[in-house]
């Protein structure tokens, strides 16, 4: 009995989380929006989940997050930059920033080279998705770099997962919410009739 609530719950919240990702994926909030870095400096990015972002200066500065025991891929991380705020990191000052671009995408000998991320001018696309926190190695940073209170991460070599395929994690979740609910009743049954 008790894995049946089990199951059937799961499925449920399954079922809801699949059906609020086709509704974003339908209306907006997966599409790629494009920004500035001076328009996310100064609004940040609203509810958009998938984004580009132009104008972005990296100083080359990065944190490396080791892959914990039984993970393949480990966490680069660093700081993007507007031009402005590039412009008084190179002269020494202190630079605020409000974007954290993450990435699991790279050549693991990168960091023994010191060369992970190539500084100056690029474009970041990605998802918002925080640092898990057993990988966010933010406080490493120098003290040239004051993070933000709002500070936005944003993951890149990802997308998020198609409409379609969440409309499928539906199917998946009722099919299992009704066979198992189909299952425990004809078993009900035939436990009545003997």
């Amino acid at each position: 009995m008790l894995y049946r609530l089990v199951i059937v719950l799961g499925c449920v919240i399954f079922f809801i989380n699949s059906c609020n990702s086709v509704i974003s994926g339908l209306t907006g909030t997966h599409r790629l929006r494009t920004f500035t870095m001076e328009q996310v400096e100064k609004d940040g990015l609203g509810d958009s989940d998938f984004v580009e972002i132009t104008g972005v200066w990296i100083p080359g500065d990065f944190l490396h997050a080791p892959p914990r025991p039984n993970e393949r891929k480990g966490v680069v991380q660093y700081p993007a930059l507007s031009q402005e705020r590039y412009r008084r990191w190179q002269s020494g000052q202190p630079a605020t920033t409000s974007v954290i671009v993450w990435t699991q995408g790279f050549d693991p000998n990168c960091v023994e080279r010191k060369d992970c991320i190539k500084p100056g001018q690029t474009t970041i696309r990605g998802i918002v998705n925080k640092i898990p926190k057993v990988k966010n190695k933010l406080n490493e940073l120098p003290a040239a770099y004051r993070m933000t209170s709002g500070l936005i991460y944003i993951e890149t070599e990802r997308a998020p997962l198609a409409w379609y395929w969440h409309l499928a994690l539906m199917g998946v979740a009722v099919v299992v919410g009704l066979g198992v609910e189909f299952y425990y009743n004809l078993r009900k049954k035939k436990t009545i009739q003997e």
